[in-house]
Parts: C-alpha cells; sequence; structure tokens
C-alpha cells in the first residue's frame, strides 16, 4: 500500500468514526432541545388556564387550547407534581399514528381538584429534527469530503520529490558512472535524503569500479602463469627421452591446468555477471541464437547420437546482453548433451510467447534442484564438469530478472527460461 493511500485511509477511518459518533449525539441533544421547548409550552398552556380560572371562575379548562381531559381527585391520592411523558395516539385525519409529549397536571377548580392533561404533537418536532439532522450530515460529509480531497492533492504535490527520486534510482545504471540527478526542492527532510542518496552512490560507484578493476587484474593476472605453466607442460611432452611414466604425469598436469584455467574463467565471469557488467542491451532474435547454438554443438550431440527437435513456431524477441544470453543457453545445450546417454533426445521448445523449454533424456531419476543451482555441485561423476554452469545460468537470469525452473516429468528433464 503506497503512503499516500495509507495516510488518506487514517483519515478516512477517523472521519467515519466521527460521524458515527456525532450524528446519534446530535440527533439525541436537538430531540431533548425540541422535547423541553414543548414542554416549556405545556407549562405555559396550563399558567394561561391557571391565571383565567383566577380571573374568572366560569372560564373552563375546555376552551383552553391543548387541553386533552379532565378528572376529579380524591383528596387522598391528590398530587401536585407535573408528570411529562411522550405517548403515540392514532390521529384519524392523518391516518397514521402520531406521537404527543403530554403533560399530566392538578389544578383546584370551583373548590374542587381535578386532574387535567395537555398534549401536544411532536409531528412538527421530528420533521425539524430530521431536518437539522440531515442538514448537519450534509455539511459534515462535506467538510470531510473536502479535507480528504484537500489533504490527497497536497499530500501528492508534497510527495512529488520523493517519487521524482524513488524513479530516478529505478532508472540509475551503476556501470555508466554518472550522477542521479536529484530534484531540487524546499522541503529539508528530501533534501537531506538526496544528500545521503549522493554519498551513497558515490561509494557504491567507487566499490563497483574498484571490483571491476580486481576483476579486471585477477583475470590478466592469474590467466598469465596458467597459460606459462601450459607452455612449458607443452615443452616438457617434446623432450627426450621421456619415459611413459613421466608422459601419463605430464598429461594428469596439463588436465589440471585445463580444469583450473576453465575453473578461473567460470568464477571470473559468474563474478563480471553479479557485478553487472555485461551492460551492452540491444535487440535479440532467440530463435536466431538458438539455431546458432544447435548446429554449433552438433557435431558433439551426434558423437553420442542425439537427435536434436527444434520447435519454435514464431521469434522470440528480448533486449540483452548477447554474451549472456549466448551463455545461458550454451550451458544448457551443453548440460543436455553431457548429462545425456546414447542414442537419446534433445527438444527446444516455446512455450507460451515469452518462454523457451529444453528438455532432453538422461537418467530415469529427478535431479536434486535444491543443489544443483549452487556453484560446485555436481549430480554427476564427470569428471569434466565443474559445477558452475547451471550456477552461471541462475545468475544471468536472477541479473535479467528471468525466471529459471527446472521438471522432470514422463522421463524429461526438462529446463525452463520465461523471459
Amino acid at each position: 500500500m503506497k503512503l499516500l493511500a495509507r495516510s488518506t485511509r487514517s483519515h478516512l477511518l477517523l472521519a467515519t468514526v466521527t460521524l458515527l459518533i456525532a450524528i446519534p449525539v446530535l440527533y439525541l441533544s436537538v430531540q431533548s432541545i425540541v422535547r423541553e421547548d414543548v414542554d416549556e409550552s405545556l407549562l405555559v398552556h396550563k399558567q394561561e388556564l391557571m391565571i383565567r380560572m383566577r380571573k374568572d371562575s366560569s372560564v373552563s379548562p375546555l376552551s383552553i387550547y391543548g387541553f386533552d381531559g379532565i378528572s376529579p381527585i380524591n383528596g387522598v391520592t391528590a398530587k401536585d407534581k407535573d408528570q411529562f411523558y411522550t405517548t403515540i395516539l392514532y390521529d384519524s385525519i392523518s391516518n397514521e399514528n402520531i406521537p404527543y409529549r403530554v403533560l399530566k397536571s392538578q389544578l383546584s377548580l370551583h373548590g374542587k381538584r381535578y386532574q387535567v392533561q395537555f398534549k401536544r404533537s411532536l409531528i412538527d418536532g421530528e420533521d425539524l429534527i430530521e431536518n437539522i439532522i440531515m442538514v448537519i450530515i450534509i455539511i459534515l460529509a462535506l467538510i470531510v469530503s473536502g479535507m480528504i480531497i484537500i489533504n490527497r492533492l497536497s499530500s501528492r504535490r508534497l510527495w512529488t520529490p520523493f517519487y521524482t527520486t524513488i524513479g530516478e534510482l529505478r532508472r540509475y545504471e551503476i556501470e555508466k558512472n554518472e550522477p542521479i540527478p536529484f530534484p531540487s526542492t524546499k522541503i529539508d527532510e528530501f533534501n537531506d535524503l538526496h544528500a545521503s542518496l549522493q554519498s551513497l552512490v558515490a561509494r557504491s560507484q567507487q566499490t563497483f569500479q574498484s571490483q571491476k578493476a580486481f576483476t579486471e587484474n585477477a583475470s590478466h593476472e592469474i590467466q598469465t602463469p596458467l597459460a606459462i605453466f601450459q607452455g612449458k607442460l607443452e615443452l616438457l611432452m617434446q623432450t627426450t627421452p621421456l619415459t611413459p611414466e613421466q608422459a601419463i604425469l605430464i598429461s594428469d598436469l596439463a588436465d589440471a591446468s585445463q580444469r583450473m584455467n576453465h575453473l578461473n574463467k567460470n568464477l571470473l565471469l559468474l563474478t563480471r555477471i553479479e557485478n553487472q557488467q555485461f551492460y551492452e542491451k540491444q535487440p535479440l532474435s532467440i530463435t536466431a541464437i538458438l539455431g546458432r547454438l544447435v548446429e554449433l554443438y552438433q557435431p558433439q550431440a551426434d558423437q553420442k547420437h542425439i537427435t536434436t527437435h527444434f520447435h519454435l513456431q514464431h521469434d522470440v524477441t528480448i533486449q540483452a546482453d548477447p554474451t549472456l544470453i549466448d551463455i545461458l543457453f550454451s550451458n544448457l545445450l551443453s548440460n543436455a548433451i553431457r548429462h545425456n546417454h546414447d542414442n537419446g533426445s534433445i527438444e527446444i521448445l516455446l512455450q507460451g510467447t515469452n518462454s523457451i523449454l529444453v528438455r532432453n533424456t538422461g537418467r530415469a531419476t529427478a535431479l536434486n534442484s535444491d543443489k544443483f543451482f549452487a556453484r560446485f555441485q555436481k549430480d554427476s561423476s564427470d569428471l569434466n564438469s565443474l559445477g558452475l554452469g547451471l550456477a552461471i545460468c541462475r545468475t544471468i537470469c536472477e541479473v535479467n530478472g528471468y525466471r529459471l525452473q527446472y521438471e522432470f516429468r514422463e522421463g524429461l528433464h526438462s529446463f525452463q527460461v520465461t523471459f
């Protein structure tokens, strides 16, 4: 979830809780005010009745508006305290039940005590309450909506330098050794962030250049003595006399020298890939690359009488470094031939629109996928295998954002590369 959405959601949650609490409280408060006003009105009617009765004893309570009924009261049960309550009465005119506020009181008339009731309809008050609540709800909703919209717009404008910085970091390529053009801003926190990032980028560039120089120097320094050692062994093979025992020892040393040379090249290649020193990306035709590699490895396949099936219905074009793609599929084809059996088969298929499947016959059980992608892990007894081929393939896919998967199905070992 984005930071702007998170903050907006918090404001919306607060506004919702506030409205849910404020509206019932407001309704009860207005209702209480209306009832108090009606109660005061009923008391005024009672006072008017008492004043008129004092002035003129012939005045009947029935002539006073709001008067409901009169009944005599025995002196024993007489109570002077007024009572207010709300009741629902049926109105024959409107043909509906209407809420009424009732005042039950006692007064003296012609020397006798009577209980009288005054009533007043609350329907006007209820309509007033509903209108007031509705207006207040609309006003509150407009205020809350306006606050959320203003907060979102202002936050988006406020966070514009942050999103610009994120975009610059995503587009940044350390191998180009160029500074990042961070946007200028008047906000101190963003300026501190940009300064820290500039310092971090500078250190990263320095480290990258140091690793690159080390890789190039190590490649040169290690290859030179290996080449000298290999050359001396070849000269030693040509010396006479040379006993069979000496020839075997020299041959073993030559094999060890070639293996060390191959190991050095693969380790340096892994380091260069991980340091992203292959950055010459260009449009590549996977069909053309695989067609060339299949033709290149055909002599090795013929030695084991392996049949190669090449099925790509249409071309797949990607943006990548050609050297890395060559290494990726060369290793997959080399493994498919090396770990195959005589009279076996290799199939190269197109899965979907952006996935290449290389599958081959081989041993009858699945490989340990938890290990063979790791460095120096071998699942065969082949002495010429260094255990780095699939590790290099996995690293190439990780650096370029591809997915490399292994599956064993129907006796076939399948490696699928999804771009």
